[in-house]
This record gives C-alpha cells, structure tokens and sequence, in this order.
C-alpha cells in the first residue's frame, strides 16, 4: 500500500479512538477541544508521517528513523500541551495527553505494517476513503457531545402528585419564615468569552452554594444574600480574578422585596407557580430594581425558587473582567439561583 494512503488510515483510526476516548474526558473547553478538532488534529498527524514514512524510502534504518519522529511528536505535544495549561487552559494536561499518547501510538504503528501489505489500487483507495469518512463522522458526530458545563438550574422534582382539595391558605403560612438552606441552594453565572489565543468563544460558568436568607409568604419582608467571593469555575485564573479584582471588599451581594406581591388565595401542595419577581439588587454598594423571572413550588414545609435575570456588567458599574491579549467577555451576563428554604414557625 502506497505510504501516504497508509498514513492517512492510521490517522483515521487514530481519530476514531482519541475521539471516543475524549467523550467521557473532561476537557477545559468544548468550544475548541471536542471530537471534531481531536479527529482533525489526528488526521494532519496520521497525513503528515504519511508523507514522512514516504519520504525515507528505503533506507536501512527508516524504521528506527520513522518511530523516533513519532516519539519526538510526542514530546513536542506534551511540550505544547504543559505550555498551555500554564498559559491558556487550566485542564489541558489531562485531556489533551492521553489523547496525543493513542494517536501517535497508533501513527507509529500503522503505516509500516500497511505499506508492507499489497493490495489492489481501488482496495486501497476504498478502504482510506472508508476510513476517513468514518473518521469523521464520528468526529462531527460526537462533537456537540461534549462535557462543557451548563449554569442552567431547575426546581428538583415533586416528591408527590399534587391531591384535588388539599390546599393552603394565607392562613397557614401567616408567621411562617422560610429559612435558606445553603446545602442544597445554588447561583450560577453564565458569561460568554473569547479567549485571545483561541479560535472560538465559549460559555464561562461559576457557582456557589453560599446562600442565606429568609424567605415570607405571608406579606413580610424577604432576603436573600450570596458570597460572590465563593464562585468556582473550571478556570482558577478566572475565580481568582473575580475574587481578587472584583468582589475582593464588597463580596455579598443582596435581592430584598418588602412582599412577594399578590399570592394565590388558594395553592395546592406540589403545584409549580410561573411569575415575575421584582425587588432591589445589591451588588457592590450598587442597588437597582431588578425583575426575576421565577417557578416556584411549595410542598411538604419546603419552599424551591429557581430565578433567571440577565443584566450587563454597567447595571452594577463592574468593569468588565476583560484582560488584553488574554481573554475578552461579552457585556450580557446571566443569573440562575435555585432557593431552597424550610419553613421555621415565628410568630405571627
């Protein structure tokens, strides 16, 4: 078989392993390291020693030649790839290594045992074409099959199916305040980013359990605190910056209403509510009313709130974190807060 065909194949079948590997990896960001550029990636490298192969003919020592080029790939990737999780990507060492390892494992060895068997041309030219179709279509295929994380919350599933006649009334809620419980409370924050020295952009996400506050449905005052300060993301860099540059005097930001407005007279157990919530925002010394767009639940003494707002970083006057030549944020920022508090009896 001709060299170059040989190369070829070997960098198909090299894709095809890296990118089912990548699938269950947690790759830093999906936007750039997913199956398709894994599959693209092993490709180039499989044509490249294609023509390598090729090119030492038939010299005595081609093969000791050919396997050390392999090897020397190898440590320029993990050069690069150490590089750039220094510089660019927190993550890439454990992603982007064991792939580089299979694929030039798999160019090594494919093309000399290829180019030793003879085969008919139009064999030949099929199985490669066979080869790189199945290649990438498992590339493309799996590529939107990524592990990029997603800040969307939602209310957790009723425990029961709501009972025809089993209501509640303002009655039985009067005195009741529902209390915070940070354990199973979260914010996240989506923004999305373009990093300088990568081709696309891609969603930044951080989050925090650390919430507080008390919740009344009986016409009180409520309030809900978070320490921005404790938001993690998949980047240290980004979460030190935001700790150190941003929040790093005035980390707790508030959401207070005086009442959460007109209630259903009657609500039965388990049913989900769709509304708006308007009520005052706090983040850095900075209040504006703000509007949440919310479901809510009430069952068993339980009270779960999920909230969504977007705003940009001028609402609040935060400068956006943006670090020339590093990375680039978009203006728009958007908030999901998942609030479960439990009913605590106060007094009327």
């Amino acid at each position: 078989m001709p060299r170059q065909l040989a190369g070829l194949i070997a960098g198909a079948v090299a894709a095809i392993a890296a990118s089912l590997l990548s699938l269950p990896l947690d790759s830093p960001d999906d936007a750039v390291l997913n199956t398709g550029t894994v599959t693209v990636g092993a490709l180039i490298v499989g044509a490249a020693y294609g023509v390598l192969w090729t090119s030492l003919g038939a010299r005595p020592a081609r093969l000791l030649i050919y396997v050390s080029a392999a090897a020397a790939g190898l440590l320029v990737a993990v050069v690069c790839t150490v590089t750039g999780e220094q510089l660019l990507l927190d993550g890439m060492i454990g992603f982007v290594l064991p792939l580089a390892a299979i694929v030039f494992a798999v160019v090594a060895a494919i093309p000399p045992v290829l180019a030793a068997v003879a085969l008919p041309r139009n064999v030949q030219l099929g199985g490669t074409a066979v080869a790189l179709v199945a290649a990438l279509g498992v590339g493309l295929g799996f590529a939107g099959m990524g592990d990029e994380e997603s800040g969307r919350l939602s209310l957790p599933g009723p425990t029961s199916t709501p009972q025809a006649g089993e209501v509640i009334t303002a009655d039985d809620v009067d005195g009741h305040t529902f209390t915070v419980v940070p354990a199973e409370s979260e914010l996240t924050y989506t923004v999305r980013e373009k990093r300088a020295l990568l081709p696309g952009s891609s969603d930044a996400v951080g989050r925090t359990s650390q919430l507080s506050g008390e919740v009344r449905l009986d016409g009180g005052p409520s309030e809900v605190s978070v320490d921005l300060s404790t938001l993690q993301s998949d980047q240290d860099r980004r979460d030190n910056y935001i700790r150190e540059n941003i929040f790093q005097t005035e980390p707790i930001a508030v959401f207070a209403v005086d009442g959460l407005g007109d209630l259903p007279s009657e609500y039965v157990p388990g049913t989900t509510i769709t509304r708006t919530l308007s009520g005052r925002a706090t983040v850095r010394g900075v209040e504006r009313e703000v509007t949440f767009n919310i479901e809510a639940r009430l069952e068993g003494g339980t009270l779960q709130v999920v909230g969504r707002i977007d705003f940009t970083w001028a609402d609040f006057e935060i400068t956006p974190p943006n670090i020339p030549g590093i990375v680039q944020v978009k203006d728009s920022v958007h908030i999901e807060v998942l609030v479960i508090a439990r009913a605590e009896t106060t007094g009327a």
